[in-house]
């Protein structure tokens, strides 16, 4: 009996999709990494401006990264349901709205 091999398929990672996605993936986790180190620059003037003391900061990190990663969690989950194409697109209508009511500048909300 012999046992003929199946070709072998390419890996997703040798079509150009495939490296477009990982370097995608790259820039955003570089950008995960950058944003926690800038709240950790930002510390000392936290520390300054609300009057914290050194131990009260490391809830102030854990807060932040706790509610990022609640945001990442709930934004991953929707795209699951809703699908990625619709969560995307609506991105930028909730980053306007967000604008037109939190900052004076740009909205008619005071």
């Amino acid at each position: 009996m012999s046992v003929t091999a199946s070709p072998a398929r390419a890996s997703f990672l040798s079509t150009r999709r495939g490296q477009l996605t990982l370097v995608f993936l790259c820039t955003v986790a570089f950008l995960d990494f950058a944003d926690v180190s800038i709240v950790n620059v930002a510390l000392p003037s936290i520390r300054h401006d609300l009057n914290f003391s050194i131990q009260n900061l490391q809830w102030v990190l854990s807060a932040y990264l706790m509610t990022y990663g609640g945001f990442l969690l709930l934004g991953s989950r929707s795209a699951d349901l809703l699908g990625r194409r619709r969560i995307l697109s609506s991105r930028p209508r909730f980053d306007n709205y967000l604008d037109s009511y939190l900052n004076p500048r740009y909205g008619s909300h005071q």
